[in-house]
């Protein structure tokens, strides 16, 4: 092999090495072919970062085989470059099995979560850093929905340091089909935030949210802007009563501070 051939192997090796990493974090999905051709309807069966991983698995085992034959040619060690073939070939069979058959990779058409379905089969975890393009887009666009007496421009200009809070607040999300539907931010006791995505709202994703805050705290608080009708009644439903009121010195709006204290403490 000469010195051009063992730079352009290298180079390869760690650009599979780069791209298996990012697709272990759940990203770079527009990379595996095939997938990045669907439309959003046939994506909706698939779980990404499960697939995603997957996908990252494999080219691990190429950023090894790439290592391998580098390694034969400055060993003298021809049997290395068949191991390589060997695990590439392996890796392409497990890789192909795992992604057309395992349910955590594809889902069954009854499986994808619309308004009107039921969503108990699907999780909350906790939040990811992989999960915060998908999460700053449902705060944001939340906040748009439902606060149209805010001016947009404000909600904008807090969007870098609400990012930033989101990265060390305790948040989890309701994941489903491998995209995140729902989140839920807390400080301590304080909900900071309930946020849906918008198809798939009064599906029970907001009190499933805050059951999972509810679970080892004895009491929980929030701030809701009193023009915002529909989240008053929504956790007024899950316990929740005004306490005070207040004014938002930033909006101008008046808003309410609400809570709720478990029953049997």
């Amino acid at each position: 092999m000469e010195q051009w051939e063992y730079i352009v192997v290298s180079v390869l090796a760690v650009l599979i090495l780069v791209l298996a990493v990012s697709l272990c974090r759940g990203k770079c999905a527009w990379f595996i072919a095939g997938y990045n051709m669907m439309s959003d309807r046939e994506k909706s069966r698939y779980n990404e970062k499960v697939l995603c991983r997957a996908v990252g698995s494999f080219l691990f085992v190429c950023f090894a085989a790439c290592i391998l034959s580098i390694l034969s040619e400055l060993l003298r060690a021809v049997y290395l470059v068949n191991i390589a073939v060997v695990m590439i070939l392996g890796g392409v069979i497990i890789l192909e099995l795992w992604v057309h058959f395992s349910p955590k990779v594809k889902r069954s058409g009854n499986d994808h979560v619309s308004g009107s379905q039921d969503v108990t089969g699907f999780g909350i975890r906790r939040f990811e850093i992989g999960d915060l393009t998908e999460v700053m887009d449902l705060w944001l666009n939340g906040n748009l929905q439902a606060h149209s007496f805010v001016p947009e421009a404000y909600w904008k200009s807090h969007y870098g340091n609400v990012q930033d809070a989101i990265r060390e607040a305790e948040v989890y999300v309701f994941e489903t089909n491998g995209h995140i539907g729902g989140f839920i931010g807390l400080d301590g006791d304080y909900i900071a935030g309930v946020f849906v995505r918008e198809d798939l709202r009064s599906c029970g994703i907001g009190s499933r949210l805050l059951d999972c805050a509810k679970k080892d705290r004895e009491n929980l608080t929030l701030h809701v802007y009193e023009s915002n009708d529909r989240a008053i009644r929504f956790y007024e439903r899950e316990g929740f009563t005004v306490k005070r009121e207040q004014m938002d010195e930033e909006t101008g709006q008046k808003e309410l501070e609400m809570s709720w204290r478990r029953r049997d403490s």
